[in-house]
């Protein structure tokens, strides 16, 4: 599986950049620094942290129809710089209806697929947008994906969607893990049928047996 540093593009797609950056870099030391400034301070083992009397923690819901590999794998990491993190599985049947669609939660995990085209993910990075489930967003942000929706020469969209990129990674608005892998199973000897991705031209006439 691949890491991936963009919001809007996969790494085998045109235009793909990992705008990362810091934010997208493991730096417990940076982290704990943060979290020291930030005035929650770590206990005497480093376990845990506390501002005020009030407990650093985290509510990780977890959909009860899916693995908990994920989650407990991101209740490891921030645990490590004093972070806690409770998972709390909930019934598939109401993990978006319940929780996800209405910003019921401090961390919560999915997958987004079919996005072949950027402006499919226009309504989850703009302000208001429908499938803006932690409800983070800026008037910046919204303007440059504005003027790439508009904007007809492609190689210009493209860039002004990796400036957005750059802000959405500062405003921390999501974490895009990894690119999953698509995996199909054909009989031998089918030709040009198979895993096709992102691709979207799927010619059907060239697809046939070999022998």
């Amino acid at each position: 599986m691949n890491t991936l540093g963009s919001h809007f593009f996969m790494p085998s797609q045109d235009g793909y950049r990992d705008n990362s950056g810091d934010e997208g870099r493991f730096d417990l030391a940076r982290a704990q620094r943060l979290l020291d400034e930030a005035g929650w301070k770590a206990s005497a083992d480093g376990r845990t942290r506390a501002k005020d009397g009030a407990p650093l923690k985290l509510v990780y819901v977890v959909n009860g129809n899916g693995s908990t590999d994920l989650p407990q794998l991101v209740q490891n990491l921030l645990g490590r710089a004093g972070i806690t993190v409770e998972l709390r599985k909930v019934p598939g049947n109401d993990y978006f209806a319940k929780y996800v669609n209405v910003g019921a939660f401090d961390l919560a995990s999915f997958r987004q697929v079919d996005n072949v085209f950027p402006s499919l993910l226009y309504p989850v990075y703009r302000t208001g947008g429908d499938q803006n489930y932690g409800g983070v967003a800026t008037p910046d942000i919204d303007r440059l994906i504005d003027r790439a929706s508009a904007e007809t020469d492609r190689a210009k969209a493209v860039e002004l969607l990796n400036q957005a990129d750059v802000l959405l990674w500062q405003a921390g608005h999501s974490v895009p893990l990894f690119q999953t892998p698509q995996i199909s199973a054909v009989r031998p000897g089918l030709a040009n049928f198979g895993a096709f991705g992102l691709r979207s031209e799927r010619q059907y006439v060239d697809v046939g047996w070999t022998g």
